[in-house]
């Protein structure tokens, strides 16, 4: 209820400048995803992640701040938006670039064996791979060939039959 009073009691001006700049973030945004290109919505990668969390921590102190917040606000939100494009942009058109900007694929489980290393180094339990794993649909290990965090932090779960095809022999087994 305060919260409603405090609204009504603002001043005009500064409610109307609210409503704008909310107005104009919005479109601002949106232009901003659309140019940014769908990958942006699909599953992230840490850099998707940073940029879209920034994203949302600039906008509400853009929007209730009047002045030079504003279009800081709109300078800050474009060069975001922008550099996430230059790295993607960069990343995929040289595997070099990539792998430095880019976690790769881990393979966690293959042919019948947990990678532990692996599992260690993503900092993955057993207890959560299985649930993972129980989530999909599988009821063990033995009905897969492969279980492959992907860069995005997707858990792709690839059905016995699979583990000698082109796209499973890209990620290859740790040596324990």
């Amino acid at each position: 209820m305060d919260t409603l009073r405090d609204i009504l009691s603002e001043e005009p001006i500064r409610l109307a400048f609210s409503v704008f700049a909310t107005m104009v973030f919005y479109v601002h945004i949106v232009a901003l995803m659309r140019i940014s290109g769908k990958r942006s919505l699909a599953d992230m990668t840490t850099f998707d992640f940073v940029t879209n969390v920034s994203l949302g921590s600039i906008l509400p102190a853009a929007i209730v701040t009047r002045g030079i917040a504003f279009w800081t606000g709109l300078a800050v939100m474009t060069t975001l938006v922008a550099l996430q494009w230059l790295v993607t942009w960069l990343a995929s058109r040289s595997d070099a670039f990539q792998s430095l900007v880019a976690n790769p694929p881990r393979l966690l489980y293959f042919d019948g064996n947990l990678q532990h290393r692996n599992l260690r180094r993503e900092r993955i339990s057993e207890q959560q791979l299985h649930s993972k794993i129980r989530e999909r649909g599988y009821a063990s290990l033995e009905e897969l060939d492969a279980v492959i965090l992907e860069t995005s932090g997707v858990f792709a779960l690839l059905p016995r039959g699979t583990r000698n095809a082109p796209l499973v022999a890209e990620v290859r087994p740790s040596t324990e």
